[in-house]
């Protein structure tokens, strides 16, 4: 058959390590299956003003997010133009407060209910991109839920499935020289979403976070502070020096992906701010305390199981951080367990689905 060019939708080449582990995860599943597909990613900065034509299919992907954006423009722009769109591993996102717990109530009394989930919560840009869509698999049952449709596959967030895509990491002399123990460092992702954040109020997170992670530092724990994405670089250098202690360590560069995963591997747990800091510790087997900024954060821990480890950003307090350090180390096996379960069952959804989309192409 002749080469198939999908462009891919996502929040790609903006040095947000988190989004463009995605990218790397669906080339590397898809061209296994089929070398000759050509995959271009979109520069997202550039609109809807780009030529559709040259590509057989539109891919909304993971790094995007289901709601009015330019991502879903071009989905819409693609079929008016009769090219096809498949939605893989995108989610919904919603920062506001009392909007997001409104969603999660109606969410969990529906499992009693079903019929509650008739009503739309959700915008009509959205429910046409997902009605038009060719394939549909989503992130979790929030995202499900909220599209209302038999025809939505709950696939996970793919960043689950990074460490069985790539088993093999790299050797790094820099992670080796850091010197991390995995009994006793904790990894903590801070950054900036522009108080953007369920709360509005990154200042009071971090001043509650600096007080769990003040009590670790005494308690004998290494704390290394690292950024996913480069405008929190700064973020993170000022954050530690309000820390100053001697078992803190602050990473002053972005690391790749698999310098993170590394890292990650040497570590006893973690707390993150970012999606994808805590997905890629759940990855690797690692818990994680989740400091939930918008109802995306909420769709994966529930996704896995794993409420017990979420934080939503309006109610963080140092003695709730310290609260589930304890909870963590009392039941570490355990939710080792639950992870690799929740990752053996995702990586078998997510080949399952990519291999529907080559034959999808296959038979275009």
């Amino acid at each position: 058959m002749n080469s198939k060019k999908i462009l891919y939708l996502g929040w790609i080449g903006r040095h947000n390590i988190g989004d463009d582990l995605l990218l790397d995860i669906f080339k590397k599943i898809l061209l296994n299956l089929n070398s000759k597909t050509i995959i271009k990613q979109y520069d997202p900065t550039r609109g809807t003003n780009i030529n559709l034509r040259p590509y057989d299919l539109i891919l909304l992907g993971g790094g995007s997010l289901l709601r009015n954006s330019t991502f879903v423009n071009v989905c819409l722009k693609a079929n008016k133009m009769n090219i096809p769109t498949i939605i893989w591993g995108s989610g919904t996102d919603i920062r506001n407060k009392t909007h997001a717990e409104k969603i999660i109530y109606y969410y969990n009394i529906s499992k009693n209910n079903p019929s509650l989930s008739k009503n739309r919560m959700i915008e009509r840009n959205i429910i046409n991109t997902v009605r038009n869509s060719s394939l549909t698999g989503v992130r979790g049952n929030i995202t499900k839920f909220l599209l209302n449709s038999n025809n939505v596959k709950i696939i996970g967030d793919p960043g689950i499935i990074f460490s069985k895509v790539f088993n093999k990491l790299p050797l790094n002399d820099e992670v080796k020289k850091l010197n991390l123990s995995k009994e006793n460092t904790v990894l903590v992702n801070w950054g900036t979403s522009y108080n953007s954040i369920l709360g509005n109020n990154e200042k009071t997170v971090e001043e509650k976070l600096t007080i769990a992670v003040n009590k670790l530092l005494d308690q004998g724990y290494k704390v290394v502070i690292y950024p996913i994405w480069n405008v929190d670089l700064q973020v993170c250098k000022n954050f530690a020096k309000k820390l100053n202690h001697k078992n803190l360590l602050c990473i002053n560069k972005l690391y790749n992906v698999y310098n993170l995963a590394r890292m990650i591997q040497s570590c006893k747990f973690t707390i993150n701010l970012k999606l994808h800091a805590n997905i890629l510790s759940m990855s690797y087997g690692k818990p994680f305390i989740c400091l939930g900024y918008g109802l995306k954060c909420y769709d994966f821990v529930e996704s896995i199981n794993s409420k017990d480890l979420y934080i939503p950003t309006d109610k963080v307090t140092g003695h709730k951080i310290l609260e589930k350090v304890n909870y963590i180390n009392k039941n570490y096996n355990n939710i080792q367990d639950r992870f690799n379960k929740s990752i053996d069952k995702y990586y078998k959804l997510q080949l399952d689905y990519i291999e529907e989309i080559n034959k999808f192409l296959k038979n275009m």
